[in-house]
């Protein structure tokens, strides 16, 4: 068992320079195939090259140290439960 963790983790992260704290986790951690895509389109749209290169750099060390999760269609229903769930909530 693990943690999936999200986007804005990532994005925090990032922005902090804090990449080593989650090394220490790096055996119980995971990142979705969505995340990826979502960290990629940050770096694909950064305002600078410079800023550019970091982001891409900071995806492709995500990439060697944590394992990925593919998001299936199951998971995508549990997914929209989940959420919807929450959602009606408030």
């Amino acid at each position: 068992m693990g943690i999936v963790v999200d986007t804005c983790i990532f994005a925090q992260t990032e922005r902090a320079g804090v990449f080593p704290v989650l090394e220490e986790f790096k055996d119980d951690i995971y990142i979705s195939s969505i995340t990826v895509s979502e960290l990629l389109v940050g770096a694909h749209r950064a305002n600078t090259t410079e800023r550019r290169t970091k982001r891409k750099v900071f995806v492709d060390a995500i990439l060697t140290e944590i394992p990925i999760l593919d998001f299936t269609a199951q998971l995508a229903k549990i997914h929209a439960e989940i959420c919807a769930a929450l959602l009606n909530k408030g």
